[in-house]
């Protein structure tokens, strides 16, 4: 029977505290718009294809969230675009969500999900370019301008 080489791995790459608490607080409020867009279609208070949407964003939305504190790549990107459509969603002319306060806190709370997203990805990559050997993507002093 041929025999197997067992390689040592380094440390596990996992997300940092940091990352891991605004994740939390995502969900948090993740969960909170899901609780909202099921309260608007029980009661009937938003036009008729509003609240689905809103739901079904929701739980898109909280899946990629909870996949992304496990730093997968693909969901980080995903909760990126998603924030970008709940941007869009509340500057869109004739958007339901009502005061002029949330629609900002949702423009703000948007934005920082997708810089603490590409700043964690970012962390990832360097800490795999270390691991790997790899040269890390920098500007060359020597090359010349453009």
């Amino acid at each position: 029977m041929p025999r197997t080489r067992v390689h040592t791995q380094g440390t596990a790459l996992s997300s940092s505290t940091p990352y891991r608490a605004w994740m939390a607080l995502d969900l948090l409020l993740i969960l909170g718009v899901g609780i909202v867009a099921v309260r608007m279609w029980v009661g009937g208070t938003e036009p008729g294809w509003y609240p689905p949407v809103m739901l079904l964003w929701a739980l898109l939305t909280f899946a990629m969230a909870l996949r992304s504190i496990g730093l997968w790549a693909g969901a980080m990107v995903w909760r990126r675009r998603l924030a970008f459509l709940a941007i869009l969603g509340v500057v869109w002319r004739g958007c339901p969500v009502g005061t002029i306060p949330v629609q900002v806190g949702v423009i703000l709370w948007g934005a920082v999900v997708w810089i603490v997203l590409l700043l964690e990805g970012r962390r990832v990559a360097l800490a795999v370019s270390e691991a790997t050997g790899e040269e890390v993507l920098e500007v060359d002093p020597e090359a010349p301008a453009r």
